[in-house]
């Protein structure tokens, strides 16, 4: 049957967060999710062993160039997991504890630091912290940091974000919207700091894990671009797949897609499940590429450091570049319905008000809604919101699917 994204699940309209019943708390101080340490647990997804709620942490304060945001929406991206799990340290560290999560958020201006032009108090805007941006020595500003009742953001990693039934859906895209577009056309920052796919009419292009955040915008990028798109999915996405725009897909379940498509000659090959860890593994893809192809990673860093190339095709892995000109673009794609973001879930999350959604597949929301039945009505509610169980539809079960937070 074909998979269909589940329609938003509302509670009530009260905050995120929200205290008790009439209880008041300081302005000086905000309600968020917080991690004090590395933990091993987040690289399986069970993020309730990472994340603690809090009530009182202190509020931020944007300096030149930053805005200070009231969050609608918080996203969650495998990358939190595996940034937690302490797997990036060495290349992106969380400089300071305690540790709020999440790169991408849609809300409200509420106050704008010096040296700010683009936005005024009270303008919607979807944002994006980015990974390379916030986790690195020497920042003003995160790790991270969406995860809370505010947060404080670059101006320069924003874009205006349009009132209406699209606000999930733009909570859900930046970071996953820019690892797609970027490996696809512009490159990001990637482990040969240069452009990466040039993808346009006449390209052949793989996806591993068409039906992942970023995997099912890269297929859909890809099409309009007039290249040829295979993607890899479970049995329940095939459909879903071709309604995208796929010209092929793949169930990995039942195929082994190197076998399947051995001697296809892609000109790019995505990888967003980390499939490729290995050199064999590398050489294997090398079979499924064209000469001089490109295989791309954003899942894998280490693994690819110093590897170049493999018979003549080159391995390189990614993390996006928060560009503003680049999210500008995919707000406008999202809002004029030429790209789709899907949202299989949006249910209550751990604290009243709250909801979360997921940008995945409807097989994600059938396992989150399944979840909301368990006897703990607080297991349930992390779960739905910030991904605990592992994603049994992925090539690799530690990851994590995207799950969006809801503020009022």
């Amino acid at each position: 049957r074909r998979p269909k994204p589940v329609t938003s699940i509302r509670t009530h309209s009260s905050p995120t967060f929200v205290a008790k019943a009439g209880a008041r708390r300081s302005r000086e101080t905000m309600r968020a999710w917080a991690c004090h340490s590395y933990n091993l647990s987040a690289a399986r997804g069970h993020m309730e062993k990472a994340a603690l709620y809090t009530d009182h942490l202190p509020m931020p304060t944007p300096g030149p160039g930053q805005v200070l945001v009231r969050v609608h929406l918080a996203a969650l991206d495998p990358l939190d997991c595996k940034l937690l799990s302490g797997a990036l340290r060495a290349r992106f560290p969380v400089a300071a504890w305690p540790f709020v999560p999440g790169f991408d958020a849609v809300g409200t201006v509420e106050r704008l630091g010096d040296c700010c032009e683009r936005f005024r108090v009270g303008d919607n805007v979807v944002l994006c912290l980015g990974l390379q941006e916030s986790c690195r020595k020497g920042t003003s500003f995160g790790p991270a940091g969406a995860m809370a009742e505010f947060c404080v953001c670059p101006e320069a990693q924003m874009s205006k974000a349009p009132e209406g039934p699209k606000e999930e859906a733009l909570a859900g895209l930046p970071l996953s919207g820019l690892a797609a577009y970027q490996a696809l056309f512009t490159g990001g920052h990637s482990t040969a700091n240069g452009p990466l796919g040039r993808v346009g009419v006449g390209s052949k292009v793989l996806v591993l894990g068409g039906n992942r955040g970023a995997g099912h915008l890269a297929v859909q990028m890809a099409k309009n671009a007039g290249a040829t798109v295979t993607a890899t999915v479970p049995p329940s996405c095939l459909d879903w797949m071709y309604d995208l725009g796929a010209d092929h897909a793949v169930n990995f379940r039942e195929e082994d897609w190197v076998e399947a498509l051995r001697g296809r000659d892609f000109d790019v090959i995505l990888d967003y499940v980390g499939w490729a860890t290995t050199v064999h593994e590398m050489d294997r893809a090398s079979t499924a590429l064209s000469p001089k192809g490109l295989y791309i990673s954003l899942v894998e860093f280490e693994a690819f450091d110093g590897v170049g190339a493999r018979y003549a095709c080159q391995f390189k892995a990614m993390v996006p570049e928060v560009c503003t000109a680049d999210l500008d673009m995919l707000v406008a794609l999202v809002s004029s319905g030429k790209l789709q973001v899907a949202v299989a879930v949006c249910a209550p999350s751990a604290t009243s008000g709250m909801r979360s959604t997921s940008a995945a597949t409807a097989s994600a929301a059938a396992r989150s809604l399944s979840a909301s039945r368990t006897a703990s009505p607080w297991a349930s509610r992390v779960a739905l919101e910030l991904g605990l169980a592992a994603a049994p539809d992925s090539h690799s079960p530690a990851v994590c699917r995207k799950r969006i937070s809801r503020a009022g």
